[in-house]
Protein backbone atom coordinates (compact mmCIF):
# COMPACT_ATOMS: atom_id res chain seq x y z
CA UNK A 1 0.00 0.00 0.00
CA UNK A 2 1.16 3.43 -0.85
CA UNK A 3 1.23 6.17 1.95
CA UNK A 4 3.72 8.26 0.55
CA UNK A 5 1.40 10.79 1.50
CA UNK A 6 2.24 10.30 5.50
CA UNK A 7 5.75 11.48 6.33
CA UNK A 8 7.05 9.26 9.55
CA UNK A 9 8.47 12.09 12.05
CA UNK A 10 12.34 11.43 13.40
CA UNK A 11 11.58 10.28 16.62
CA UNK A 12 8.76 7.77 17.27
CA UNK A 13 7.50 8.55 20.96
CA UNK A 14 7.18 5.16 23.42
CA UNK A 15 3.85 5.65 25.43
CA UNK A 16 3.39 4.17 28.57
CA UNK A 17 1.56 1.10 28.95
CA UNK A 18 -2.12 0.92 29.94
CA UNK A 19 -3.42 3.09 26.91
CA UNK A 20 -6.26 1.82 24.83
CA UNK A 21 -6.84 1.94 21.20
CA UNK A 22 -9.07 4.78 20.56
CA UNK A 23 -7.43 6.95 22.87
CA UNK A 24 -6.86 10.21 21.35
CA UNK A 25 -3.23 11.30 22.58
CA UNK A 26 -1.40 7.55 21.83
CA UNK A 27 -3.42 7.51 18.27
CA UNK A 28 -1.97 11.09 17.50
CA UNK A 29 1.80 10.03 18.39
CA UNK A 30 1.14 7.14 16.26
CA UNK A 31 -0.47 8.07 13.05
CA UNK A 32 2.50 8.53 10.77
CA UNK A 33 4.42 5.80 12.02
CA UNK A 34 5.88 3.90 8.86
CA UNK A 35 3.63 0.61 7.90
CA UNK A 36 4.76 -2.67 8.95
CA UNK A 37 3.20 -5.99 6.93
CA UNK A 38 1.31 -6.47 10.48
CA UNK A 39 -0.11 -2.90 10.33
CA UNK A 40 -3.40 -3.94 9.85
CA UNK A 41 -3.32 -6.23 12.74
CA UNK A 42 -1.70 -3.43 15.10
CA UNK A 43 -5.37 -2.29 16.24
CA UNK A 44 -3.71 1.13 17.45
CA UNK A 45 -1.76 2.02 14.21
CA UNK A 46 -4.48 0.87 11.74
CA UNK A 47 -7.06 3.17 13.02
CA UNK A 48 -4.90 5.73 14.03
CA UNK A 49 -3.80 5.77 9.88
CA UNK A 50 -8.24 5.16 9.30
CA UNK A 51 -8.66 7.96 11.27
CA UNK A 52 -6.07 10.28 9.53
CA UNK A 53 -7.46 8.99 6.04
CA UNK A 54 -11.29 10.01 7.04
CA UNK A 55 -10.53 13.60 8.36
CA UNK A 56 -8.83 14.66 4.79
CA UNK A 57 -11.44 16.31 2.35
CA UNK A 58 -9.28 15.03 -0.78
CA UNK A 59 -10.91 11.21 0.86
CA UNK A 60 -14.16 11.91 -0.18
CA UNK A 61 -16.01 12.38 -3.79
CA UNK A 62 -17.62 15.12 -4.33
CA UNK A 63 -14.66 16.88 -2.57
CA UNK A 64 -15.54 18.59 0.81
CA UNK A 65 -14.33 21.94 1.90
CA UNK A 66 -13.81 20.78 5.01
CA UNK A 67 -13.87 17.75 7.39
CA UNK A 68 -14.87 17.84 11.19
CA UNK A 69 -14.25 14.75 13.34
CA UNK A 70 -15.43 14.10 16.50
CA UNK A 71 -14.32 11.00 18.77
CA UNK A 72 -17.16 9.34 20.97
CA UNK A 73 -15.65 6.21 23.34
CA UNK A 74 -16.67 3.58 20.74
CA UNK A 75 -16.41 5.20 17.02
CA UNK A 76 -15.22 8.52 15.15
CA UNK A 77 -17.70 9.91 13.28
CA UNK A 78 -16.71 12.34 10.40
CA UNK A 79 -19.32 14.86 8.86
CA UNK A 80 -17.81 15.76 5.42
CA UNK A 81 -20.21 17.54 2.99
CA UNK A 82 -23.70 16.74 3.06
CA UNK A 83 -22.72 13.63 4.62
CA UNK A 84 -21.46 11.91 7.80
CA UNK A 85 -19.44 8.79 7.59
CA UNK A 86 -18.81 6.46 11.40
CA UNK A 87 -16.11 4.45 12.02
CA UNK A 88 -16.22 2.09 15.04
CA UNK A 89 -13.45 1.51 17.06
CA UNK A 90 -12.03 -1.76 17.14
CA UNK A 91 -12.67 -2.21 20.94
CA UNK A 92 -14.11 -4.64 23.48
CA UNK A 93 -16.77 -3.48 26.42
CA UNK A 94 -18.78 -5.83 28.53
CA UNK A 95 -22.08 -4.40 26.64
CA UNK A 96 -20.66 -4.38 23.25
CA UNK A 97 -17.72 -6.29 20.96
CA UNK A 98 -16.02 -4.58 17.97
CA UNK A 99 -12.82 -6.08 17.85
CA UNK A 100 -13.32 -7.54 14.67
CA UNK A 101 -13.58 -6.65 11.27
CA UNK A 102 -16.68 -9.18 11.35
CA UNK A 103 -18.61 -7.84 14.50
CA UNK A 104 -17.88 -4.32 13.07
CA UNK A 105 -19.49 -4.73 9.77
CA UNK A 106 -22.13 -6.64 11.68
CA UNK A 107 -22.90 -3.93 13.95
CA UNK A 108 -22.73 -1.64 11.23
CA UNK A 109 -25.48 -3.21 9.24
CA UNK A 110 -27.47 -3.46 12.34
CA UNK A 111 -27.58 -0.12 13.56
CA UNK A 112 -28.73 0.65 9.51
CA UNK A 113 -31.20 -2.18 9.88
CA UNK A 114 -32.58 -0.30 13.47
CA UNK A 115 -32.26 3.53 13.05
CA UNK A 116 -33.98 3.08 9.35
CA UNK A 117 -36.70 2.18 11.01
CA UNK A 118 -37.33 5.99 12.44
CA UNK A 119 -34.94 7.94 10.22
CA UNK A 120 -35.11 6.44 6.42
CA UNK A 121 -34.25 9.32 4.86
CA UNK A 122 -31.11 9.96 7.46
CA UNK A 123 -29.74 5.96 7.81
CA UNK A 124 -28.18 5.94 3.56
CA UNK A 125 -26.35 2.16 4.22
CA UNK A 126 -23.35 0.97 5.09
CA UNK A 127 -19.78 1.08 3.20
CA UNK A 128 -16.41 -0.66 2.84
CA UNK A 129 -13.23 1.53 3.61
CA UNK A 130 -10.89 -0.53 1.28
CA UNK A 131 -7.22 -0.77 0.73
CA UNK A 132 -5.89 -0.20 -2.79
CA UNK A 133 -2.27 0.24 -4.32
CA UNK A 134 -2.81 3.96 -3.60
CA UNK A 135 -4.14 3.70 -0.29
CA UNK A 136 -7.43 3.62 1.47
CA UNK A 137 -10.58 4.11 -0.23
CA UNK A 138 -14.25 4.51 0.58
CA UNK A 139 -16.78 2.39 -1.49
CA UNK A 140 -13.98 0.92 -3.87
CA UNK A 141 -12.57 -2.07 -5.04
CA UNK A 142 -10.02 -4.05 -3.29
CA UNK A 143 -9.45 -5.64 0.22
CA UNK A 144 -11.87 -4.52 2.74
CA UNK A 145 -10.33 -3.17 5.90
CA UNK A 146 -13.02 -1.64 7.71
CA UNK A 147 -17.02 -0.89 7.33
CA UNK A 148 -18.28 2.51 7.41
CA UNK A 149 -22.00 3.53 8.65
CA UNK A 150 -23.33 6.60 6.11
CA UNK A 151 -25.10 9.02 6.65
CA UNK A 152 -27.16 11.99 5.49
CA UNK A 153 -25.64 15.49 7.83
CA UNK A 154 -28.47 17.49 9.56
CA UNK A 155 -28.29 20.83 10.70
CA UNK A 156 -27.05 21.27 14.20
CA UNK A 157 -28.50 23.89 14.99
CA UNK A 158 -32.42 22.34 14.77
CA UNK A 159 -31.62 19.47 16.91
CA UNK A 160 -33.38 18.51 20.52
CA UNK A 161 -30.40 19.06 22.33
CA UNK A 162 -29.13 22.29 20.49
CA UNK A 163 -32.75 23.12 21.65
CA UNK A 164 -32.56 22.17 25.28
CA UNK A 165 -29.67 24.17 25.44
CA UNK A 166 -30.56 27.46 23.95
CA UNK A 167 -33.68 26.77 26.41
CA UNK A 168 -36.13 26.98 23.19
CA UNK A 169 -37.40 24.32 25.22
CA UNK A 170 -37.09 22.85 28.17
CA UNK A 171 -35.70 19.19 29.29
CA UNK A 172 -38.86 17.76 30.46
CA UNK A 173 -40.55 19.00 27.24
CA UNK A 174 -37.82 17.93 24.87
CA UNK A 175 -38.42 14.03 26.64
CA UNK A 176 -41.56 14.42 26.17
CA UNK A 177 -41.42 15.46 22.13
CA UNK A 178 -39.76 11.36 22.09
CA UNK A 179 -42.57 9.95 19.93
CA UNK A 180 -44.62 7.08 20.75
CA UNK A 181 -42.95 5.38 17.41
CA UNK A 182 -39.36 5.54 19.12
CA UNK A 183 -41.16 4.10 22.32
CA UNK A 184 -42.37 0.77 20.45
CA UNK A 185 -39.54 0.65 18.46
CA UNK A 186 -37.33 -0.06 21.57
CA UNK A 187 -38.56 -3.48 22.08
CA UNK A 188 -37.59 -4.08 18.85
CA UNK A 189 -33.93 -3.78 19.84
CA UNK A 190 -33.06 -6.73 21.40
CA UNK A 191 -34.32 -8.88 18.50
CA UNK A 192 -32.72 -6.91 16.23
CA UNK A 193 -29.35 -7.35 17.73
CA UNK A 194 -29.55 -10.96 18.51
CA UNK A 195 -29.89 -11.44 14.75
CA UNK A 196 -27.04 -9.26 14.01
CA UNK A 197 -24.32 -10.06 16.77
CA UNK A 198 -25.77 -13.56 18.35
CA UNK A 199 -22.30 -13.69 20.28
CA UNK A 200 -22.33 -9.96 21.58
Amino acid sequence: MNLSGLTPPSLIRINPPGLVIGHRPYMLDRQNEPLSPDAEKDGAIALARKVSFLSRPASYFPKPQTVVARETHMSWVFMAGDRVYKLKKPVRFSYLDFSTLERRAAACRAEVLLNRRLAPDVYLGVAPLSATSTGYQIASKGPVIDWLVVMRRLDESQTLEAAVRSQAVSFMRGASLVSPECVRSCSATASICARWMPDA
